[in-house]
């Protein structure tokens, strides 16, 4: 038998993370919406966005938690909630820290950023915009975020020509 915190994680394809809760709520538009409370787990809550090093930590925790949207899971919209604070890297300065499931800036998970970065590189930035249910100058900046991962040795794409 599989329980709630094994389904979650799988469902945002995380490891390094805590699961607290989960609730289901439908909108306004009677869309069903299902909500991940989760945070990093205790090796990695101070971890720097972009190196990935252990760093000091800054500040509390904010007011108010961050929202990240993740990919549809059967017609449900899937949301993670974390509260998150900053850290001060060393090399990097003052940022908020790491969550594992996202990139950093993002108000995505990683698989919903792939998915449409994947998806751009066949179909009309319009269509899948309308297919992510998100606003197409997203779909570009989901494609950067995620280029590195998708193409990550472009400077050889036209070796062969």
């Amino acid at each position: 038998m599989v329980s709630v915190n094994t389904l979650c994680k799988n469902i945002l394809n995380v490891k390094n993370s805590v699961i607290e809760d989960c609730s289901f709520y439908p909108d306004a538009d009677g869309v069903k919406h299902i909500r991940i409370k989760a945070r990093p787990n205790k090796w990695h809550e101070n971890d720097c966005p972009l190196c990935h090093k252990r760093c000091r930590h800054y500040d509390s925790k904010c007011a108010l938690p961050r929202i990240w949207r993740g990919l549809d899971c059967g017609g449900t919209l899937v949301e993670v909630e974390c509260h998150t604070h900053r850290i001060k890297c060393p090399v990097h300065g003052v940022l908020v820290a790491d969550v594992p499931w996202a990139y950093p800036g993002s108000g995505f998970t990683k698989d919903f950023d792939l998915t449409v970065g994947w998806l751009a590189t066949y179909l009309p930035r319009s269509t899948v915009s309308e297919y992510m249910r998100i606003d197409w100058e997203t779909v570009g900046r989901c494609v950067h975020r995620t280029l590195n991962d998708i193409e990550p040795e472009r400077s050889r794409r036209l070796t062969t020509l």
